[in-house]
């Protein structure tokens, strides 16, 4: 299929307190072939920002939530794909060995929040051509 910088649904994952963790759906970028220059902005709500330029930054949100009675850590992971590089992200997440970890001690029960990860899409990340695009399935 055409390429996509992917930020990957089945490497991201929430875990609060000692329940297993559970994944997050895929969320794809299409590189297109043609090189060009435009501001992106993040949309909200659908959580997908569309076609991305070599050299732009993209933020990603990851929600979580408490849903215990209790205070509990909740832990979230997330494997970068391999065309993009580490940028920043928020509430202490830490990068190591391709994966963005975030550990929240001690969240309040019934408590939602949400970490932001941004990354850069390399020179490597494949192109997709412009003419036979088509929307991720």
């Amino acid at each position: 299929g055409p390429a996509k910088v992917v930020n990957n649904g089945d490497t991201a994952s929430v875990k609060v307190g000692n329940d297993a963790a559970y994944t997050l759906q895929t969320v794809e970028n299409p590189v297109p072939e043609i090189p060009s220059k435009r501001e992106i902005a993040p949309y909200v709500g659908n959580g997908v920002l569309g076609a991305v330029q070599v050299g732009d930054n993209v933020t990603y949100e990851i929600t979580y939530k408490n849903y215990k009675t209790e205070a509990a850590d909740v832990v979230i992971t997330d494997k970068l794909d391999t065309h993009v590089t580490f940028v920043s992200a928020s509430n202490g997440g830490t990068l190591a060995n391709g994966v963005v970890t975030w550990t929240l001690k001690a969240v309040p029960a019934d408590q939602v929040g949400t970490v932001t990860l941004t990354v850069k899409v390399l020179e490597r990340a494949p192109r997709r051509s412009s003419t036979t695009a088509t929307p991720p399935p």
